[in-house]
């Protein structure tokens, strides 16, 4: 994130925006249960799930915060009951 934040807030010093004015937003795919079982709309080289126990995908998570990221927009995949279980035990890791 670090690389394209840095060309963002570059592009908007040039115009003359300041970059603590403007939110970031991001949007990631988390795989909480680790089957790596993307939909065929987004299985490519280039979409890497957020994936690993709860503590570890949590950590992930926050690190978008220390980044600078406010908003979050996720993608749970596969999209099963059992993922959204899953994703209970990350949000507990967090203390959510």
């Amino acid at each position: 994130m670090r690389g394209v934040r840095e060309i963002v807030e570059t592009a908007w010093g040039r115009v003359d925006r300041d970059p603590a004015e403007i939110g970031r937003s991001v949007s990631i795919v988390v795989d909480p249960t680790g089957r790596n079982e993307l939909p065929v709309s987004m299985a490519s080289d280039t979409v890497k799930p957020l994936t690993g126990s709860p503590e570890e995908i949590a950590a992930g998570l926050e690190a978008f915060a220390d980044e600078g990221i406010r908003h979050l927009q996720l993608c749970l995949v596969p999209n099963t009951l059992e993922t959204l279980e899953q994703f209970h035990k990350v949000l507990e890791a967090m203390g959510r």
